[in-house]
């Protein structure tokens, strides 16, 4: 029975569903430890590819910028994968929801494959970009993939457990990520921050192929094309990838190539805001075969834990714990404002540390909640959860790029020797 404060709360719908102790669904395939091990240990993999590829590439683009003379093309570098990865979220929610989870799972890997092949091996700065793009595809429905695959093979009761297992690898590629690039870029080649990608993409592709056995598979056999393309919702997603491309371009371009009163930035912005909004009527007319249910956002527990995890890139009672950790992470992050280039190192490791703690309570909450909460629509709950997690990151890189460059031009003035006369 829950107590009066949490019945208050935004998740007091959370608290009227089904405990987290409640019985098996009936999809649930049964497995026995060990496998279930191995396939913990191989989505694991897959999310880990997704967050060191994230992580090792700021050590290695100085040094990528040098050899392809790339400087204009700098900022793409990072946002051409989060931009993708970012704007295909919803679709690879329907994809999950519609299709079968290990069929779909294993085409993002070997999607991502290729996009980290070709960024391991380009002529130039725009196949480089190309290949960054691609990856961010593939990197779309991995992690999505991974929390869809653990709803369907592991008891609810036990479901945090795993999800943080394997959500806790983004936290180890923070440590990996920047000495292994590091490593890779000093002594060997910068090419081998992605090409580290191919092994473990294989070994996670080939130990869900083997290991793998859903009770039920998704059939769209007896399903004509034309509504299966309709089920997919091609209109809805065109609509939410063109509102999320604009923003981002704008961010990249506003101080940079082009100024903020310019034209093209403010028509990027309106064209945003009309864009989201015809998607939003789309998403209405569409109904149950939306991208994104309405009645799958009236949930509480999504809309609030979506605007928690876009704000901070079990006994069933989250929210004390959402509270706890946004609370935590607000000090670590109000410190790490503070540093500048004299901050001793004891300080910023200290600060970090808070601000991992904070973060490290409560990011995988809202994915238990919405493993609570709804049913058949846990795809698209988890593309909701994992779109605003990764559009706050894409958003957030943007603004970092968009204000580093324009601080440095301004300091460069203010501090360059004055010419002779």
């Amino acid at each position: 029975m829950s107590s009066p404060a949490c019945a208050a709360s935004p998740a007091s719908d959370l608290q009227q569903q089904q405990p987290l102790h409640s019985d098996e669904p009936e999809q649930l395939a049964p497995l026995k430890q060990w496998n279930l091990t191995i396939i913990t240990l191989s989505l694991a993999l897959g999310t880990f590819l997704v967050a060191l590829d994230t992580m090792i590439v700021g050590i290695a683009v100085p040094t990528i910028t040098s050899q392809f003379h790339s400087l204009d093309d700098i900022a793409w570098y990072g946002s051409a994968y989060l931009l993708t990865c970012t704007a295909l979220q919803p679709s690879f929610g329907r994809i999950y929801e519609l299709y079968s989870s290990k069929t779909a799972y294993l085409t993002c890997v070997g999607i991502f494959e290729v996009g980290s092949i070709i960024c391991a091996a380009p002529l130039n700065s725009t196949s480089f970009i190309i290949g960054r793009a691609i990856a961010g595809c593939g990197a779309a429905g991995l992690v999505q993939g991974a929390l869809n695959i653990i709803t369907n093979t592991v008891p609810l009761a036990k479901q945090p457990l795993y999800m943080g297992i394997v959500i806790s690898v983004f936290g180890i590629s923070v440590c990996v990520g920047p000495v292994l690039g590091g490593a890779f870029t000093q002594d060997v080649s910068w090419r081998w921050c992605f090409w580290i990608n191919v092994p473990i993409g294989a070994a996670a592709f080939f130990l869900i192929l083997i290991f793998l056995k859903l009770k039920k598979q998704k059939q769209r056999t007896q399903v004509p094309i034309m509504k299966q393309v309709w089920q997919l919702d091609p209109l809805g997603a065109g609509l939410l990838i063109s509102g999320v491309v604009c923003p981002l371009l704008a961010l990249q371009w506003g101080g940079i190539s082009k100024p903020w009163r310019s034209a093209t930035v403010i028509s990027l912005f309106i064209g945003a805001g009309l864009l989201l909004i015809l998607f939003c009527v789309t998403q209405w007319k569409m109904g149950e075969d939306a991208t994104i249910p309405l009645h799958v956002l009236q949930q509480r527990s999504i809309s609030f834990g979506s605007l928690f995890l876009f704000f901070i890139a079990n006994s069933g009672y989250i929210v004390p714990y959402m509270i706890l950790g946004t609370a935590v992470s607000i000090v670590g992050s109000a410190l790490l404002a503070t540093l500048n280039a004299y901050t001793p190192t004891i300080k910023w490791a200290v600060y970090m540390v808070i601000a991992g703690i904070g973060t490290g309570i409560s990011v995988n909450l809202p994915y238990t909640a919405l493993q609570v909460v709804l049913k058949e629509d846990v795809p698209t709950g988890n593309a909701i959860a994992q779109f605003t997690y990764q559009l706050g990151a894409a958003i957030s890189l943007s603004i970092g790029q968009t204000v580093f460059p324009n601080k440095i031009i301004r300091e460069v003035a203010t501090k360059k020797p004055a010419s002779r006369p």
